[in-house]
Parts: structure tokens; sequence; C-alpha cells
């Protein structure tokens, strides 16, 4: 499946390389490992599809699909402060009133743990093997696995705001950032449109600020690894190939030890919208993390980052202010992964398989005066296995929703 299929990229002209240069291709899908899609069984109600996260009790995710099959998404949710969610309901409930197999409290010797809140004195604590959302007393915060301690610093009003947090009641229209759909209750999904300078973010269930789009939003640089390296953005990057093998089929195979060097990228840093889409099959497993895309492989830091792990993508961007702001999402292992980074100045996105993620990034990428590394990085082991193609783009194109 091509990341760039909508785009008009000339191809031709297209030189072969030799036989002895050609690396074995890829397993075909079909004898690639399963994996379950999040949505795969969802509950749908009203045109949106519920489903539990794997591991989270208090966390969910919302399905939402378009006319088109192949346009979906999957939002991350959490449950307000002390509940958990309930997929036979499907809705946020008490969490001592819901069966959840992964309740940390089924641990008999656990007496409380931590609630993904970003609150210093919120937690989870354990009742009769139940969890049960507590605040520690101001002036004190949550200490992991331990319980309150003494903080004059911790003042997080608890509960916190529980803004954005539950089942959102609106929902995307593909293809159309401008506008969204909002449930009526006895009525139906009735059409809205956003005001001037914004755009419906499904994370945020609601229209948030953005400059605009392009009108035409053409690749930086494109590398469709048709049976050689060149660049087809019409930019003519070079791309310095160390030791990176084709396949026959339009694969680009990275042993650990190769990588792909694209000079003249050093702008990449400057621009206020970074879009970056890549496709990828891990084939031999690490425990440590593995470089993906980076800006340095000298001993500069990088600023930019693309990892991945035994099951998860990992991104990070460093920025002027020497800020730093990370995600991760989880990812597909032994098999395909379409990853989308965008960055805007004001946040940083990360979609892995259509799982969104989101955190505030205010500010441009730090500028580290380096290439573009495709496979390397400082500080992290080489990637291993095929790359389908690479876009980066300074601005963002239509085809990506978030």
């Amino acid at each position: 499946m091509r990341l760039l299929g909508v785009l008009t990229v000339c191809l031709c002209s297209v030189v072969r390389p030799t036989l002895t240069s050609l690396a074995v291709g890829p397993p075909l899908e079909e004898n690639l490992k399963p994996f379950k899609d999040v949505c795969q069984g969802a509950k749908f109600v009203n045109g949106v599809g519920y489903q539990n996260h794997e591991t989270d009790c208090e966390k969910f995710y919302q399905c939402y699909r378009g006319e088109k099959l192949q346009d979906r998404i999957a939002a991350p949710r959490i449950c307000p402060f002390g509940q958990f969610w309930d997929q036979l309901v499907p809705t946020c409930r008490t969490a001592s009133e819901v069966e959840c197999k992964t309740d940390r409290c089924n641990l008999k010797q656990l007496i409380s743990h931590p609630m993904d809140s970003g609150n210093c004195r919120s937690y989870w604590k354990c009742n009769l093997q139940k969890s049960v959302g507590d605040c520690c007393p101001m002036g004190q915060r949550y200490r992991k696995y331990k319980g309150c301690e003494k903080d004059s610093s911790c003042a997080d009003p608890c509960p916190g705001d529980s803004f954005h947090q539950g089942p959102c009641d609106s929902r995307l229209v593909f293809g159309d950032r401008s506008a969204f759909q909002q449930y009526v209750a006895g009525v139906g999904w009735h059409n809205m449109t956003c005001p001037s300078n914004t755009q419906y973010s499904v994370l945020a269930c609601g229209c948030v600020y953005h400059k605009g789009y392009d009108s035409v939003c053409k690749p930086d640089l494109y590398l469709p690894f048709n049976n050689n390296f060149r660049d087809y953005s019409g930019n003519k990057r070079e791309v310095i190939n160390h030791g990176v093998q084709l396949t026959n089929k339009g694969y680009a195979y990275f042993d650990g030890k190769s990588y792909l060097e694209i000079t003249k990228f050093l702008n990449l840093t400057k621009e206020s919208e970074v879009t970056i889409a890549i496709r990828f099959l891990e084939t031999k497993k690490s425990g440590r993390l593995r470089a993906i895309l980076s800006n340095s492989i000298s001993k500069q830091q990088p600023s930019l980052l693309i990892l991945n792990s035994a099951k998860n993508v990992h991104t990070m961007i460093k920025k002027e202010d020497s800020g730093v702001s990370t995600l991760h999402t989880v990812m597909r292992d032994g098999n395909w992964n379409t990853v989308k980074l965008m960055h805007d100045e004001n946040s940083l996105e990360l979609a892995v398989n259509d799982i969104l993620a989101e955190t505030w990034a205010i500010g441009p990428i730090q500028d580290n005066n380096e290439n573009l590394y495709v496979g390397k990085s400082r500080g992290f082991e080489n990637f291993v296995g095929y790359i389908d193609e690479i876009a980066v783009f300074t601005c963002r194109p239509k085809f990506i929703q978030t």
C-alpha cells in the first residue's frame, strides 16, 4: 500500500540496479504475523465505534470510519477521575462497579497505583482488590506505589479538570478539516463548520487553531525506492547510500549496519510545519530502541527522531528553547507499520496505523546543522528491516487527517 498514492510523481527514467545489488524481498503480507486492529470487534453506537484499551482500564478508543473503507481513525480517550471504561454499556462508570481484567488492584499485595492524569495528587487506591480514585491532601504528592508524601509545591486541584475526558460527542468529516459533525440526542448528526483559522481535531474533540493548509502541498523529499535511491520530489536532493540494498519490488532493505544520508536538508528544522510519512517492516527484533529517522549521527544530539522498540513507535523533537516533546504509540509486531509525524510549532502529533497521539510542542525544532539520516542515529541501534517509502513535507498534505 503506497503512502502517497494520491500524489502525481514522475517515476520515469528509472535506472535498474544489477542483479547482484538486489536484496531478498520482504515476506508476502499473507505470511506475516497476524495482528489485531484496535477497532476490530468495536461496538458501534450512532456510527462511532467503542473499544476498550488493551492494558489500561481507564482508557478506551473511539473508532471513526469514512464512506471509503480505507478512511479510518482510532482516537485514544481517558475516562474522568475515578472511572473505568465499561465495554458492555459502553461508557465510563465508577471504577469499583466495572469488571476489568487488567485492574492492577487485582494484585492482593498492592495498596495503590498511579493514575494517568498528570495530577500530582491523584492516584488509585486499592479497596477489596478494586481500584478507587483518591487524592492526596493539599501539599502532598503521590509517590508511585508508596502513597502520599509531603511536597509543598504540589497544589494541583484534585479531582482536576475533566475537560476532553470521556467519550467525544462530535466526529470528523474525512477529507474536510474545516468541518465536523455534532451529535444531538433525538436528532442525530448535525453538520458544523469550524471558525476561521481553526480546524477540527479528533484528539481535542473540537476545533483548534491552525494557520491553514496550502492548497497544494508537495513533498520536499520523496523516496519510493523504485529501483533506485533517487529523490522524486522534484527538489533533486542528494541521497548518499551507505550499504542499503533494494529489492525488485520497490523496497529498501536495512541490515543493521546500512543507512541513507540525505544532504542539504538543513532547512527542515526552520520550517513552521513539518510532516513525515514512513512505512516500514522490522524483520529482526531487539530489546533496544532502533532508529528509523534522525537528524544526527555525530556527537551532536538529534533534535528530530523516529524510533521503534519491541512494541511501540516513538518520536522526539527538541525545540529551540531546549524543551523536549515525546510521544509513542503501539505498533504491529512482525507486520507493516505506517507512521505519520506532524509538528506545527504548537503541537506534536503521531499516527501509527491510524492510532493517534498528541502533545503540546510549542516552538520550532532546534537546528543542529546536520543532514537527515534514515536507519541510523546517534545513541541508538540501527534499523533492521524494510522501508517501503518515505515522504517529508514542510506543509500538511490533505491525505493526512488528525
